[in-house]
């Protein structure tokens, strides 16, 4: 752990009764009382790096709603992140975004209970959805977009996946990512830091180009 995370780690243990923090930049590992900061409702992680067993600190944040992974939010070398059972408790808003090493996201039954809202995009490794998300009863709406072609494939009514997204309310799919050129994927992953939607996004830049 270099110096800036040794800075980054102390501030963020320093602020126990936060209610929200964005992380953005290398901090491979979190404060080990990270699970007890009762007051966070809203977690923003970017470029962290971290280590796949902090999984296991995240979910155990007992009132976190919001959390946002993004871009190389986990090690190069994590392919697969786990939603334990149990894991998440209060989640109810769940973004996925550029993590293009990951190659499967495993949702447990019993994980996230509480969770309405997922949205999972620009993360080319994954093809297939977890059978998984089956269990997640609540979930209301689902978006989809700028991912592999084969996943798009596979969540139509007659793919291999919707059996799994079927009993979900809204299902909002967008275009594959090998629809978008450079210029859209680079424009997503700086308007997904600011919090706004890839829609918006696409909206905002059909003006400019009108």
């Amino acid at each position: 752990m270099n110096s800036g995370e040794e800075q980054a780690l102390q501030i963020v243990s320093s602020c126990r009764h936060i209610y929200k923090l964005e992380l953005i930049g290398p901090i491979t590992e979190l404060p080990k009382e990270f699970h007890n900061y009762p007051n966070l409702t809203k977690l923003v992680l970017w470029e962290c790096g971290l280590k796949a067993d902090q999984m296991g600190i995240l979910e155990k944040l007992p009132n976190l709603t919001t959390l946002r992974l993004g871009y190389n939010t986990f090690h190069e070398n994590t392919k697969i992140l786990v939603f334990s059972k149990g894991g998440f408790p209060s989640l109810q808003f769940l973004y996925v975004s550029n993590m293009k090493q990951i190659t499967e996201l495993r949702v447990e039954e019993g994980a996230m209970p509480s969770l309405c809202q997922l949205r999972i995009s620009y993360s080319r490794g994954l093809t297939t959805l977890s059978d998984g998300l089956r269990y997640l009863t609540n979930l209301k709406k689902l978006t989809i977009t700028g991912m592999p072609r084969e996943l798009h494939r596979r969540i139509q009514e007659d793919g291999e996946d919707f059996y799994k997204i079927q009993h979900v309310p809204s299902l909002v799919i967008g275009e594959p990512y090998d629809e978008y050129d450079e210029y859209d994927a680079m424009m997503a992953r700086i308007f997904e830091m600011e919090n706004l939607s890839i829609a918006t996004r696409t909206t905002i830049r059909k003006r400019e180009v009108n």
